[in-house]
């Protein structure tokens, strides 16, 4: 019975399928940018920290008698944020920057992302750095000019670690069908 592929031809494809499938996992998984479990839960406590700035603000500027064009720095704010105070810090860490704007008419505090952030559970998986957040405006994402799409982002942004992770399981379970029914189906030598 003549193979199709002699089997060091056979062990070599493996051994390539192998290495672009763990150095493609390899790519989505590394890099600067944190992956944070889920997208829905990040948008709600970056909007509610907008939204507990914003009333501190204006607790501050009433108790404080300042006027209208008064900007408080964020450590005027603490003592009016509460327990808010720990969740803007732990967006800090993640790469929030926050801009607080005066009490005026028609200025709201602006949240924008220094670093890109990946999410494991997410509609849209990839939150560019410069991405914006202001109550009034909503999001904003940069021109893609200034931030330019990586490889790695890419393949991120289209799922590809789920992929990756499939064939390599595919690839796995192949080459342990292909084992076991060339063990099964050898002929047994004479003694």
């Amino acid at each position: 019975m003549k193979r199709i592929f002699p089997k060091s031809k056979l062990v070599f494809v493996n051994l390539v399928f192998l290495v672009i499938i763990i150095g493609g996992i390899l790519l989505v998984e590394s890099g600067p940018e944190p992956w944070l479990d889920s997208e829905k839960v990040f948008m709600t406590r970056l909007h509610n920290s907008l939204w507990n700035l914003d009333r501190a603000k204006y607790q501050w500027a009433t108790e404080k008698n300042k006027p209208e064009d008064a900007i408080p720095t964020f450590d005027d704010l603490a003592p009016y944020l509460g327990e808010w105070k720990n969740t803007i810090e732990k967006l800090k860490a993640l790469g929030v920057e926050y801009k607080i704007t005066s009490t005026e008419t028609n200025q709201s505090n602006v949240a924008t992302l220094t670093r890109g952030i990946r999410f494991r559970a997410a509609i849209c998986p990839y939150y560019r750095a410069g991405t914006t957040l202001c109550l009034q405006t909503g999001w904003k994402s940069p021109p893609p000019s200034t931030s330019p799409m990586t490889l790695r982002i890419r393949l991120t942004w289209l799922r590809a670690d789920f992929f990756l992770k499939a064939a390599f399981f595919i690839l796995v379970l192949t080459n342990v069908i292909i084992f076991l029914v060339r063990k099964l189906t050898k002929p047994s030598k004479p003694r």
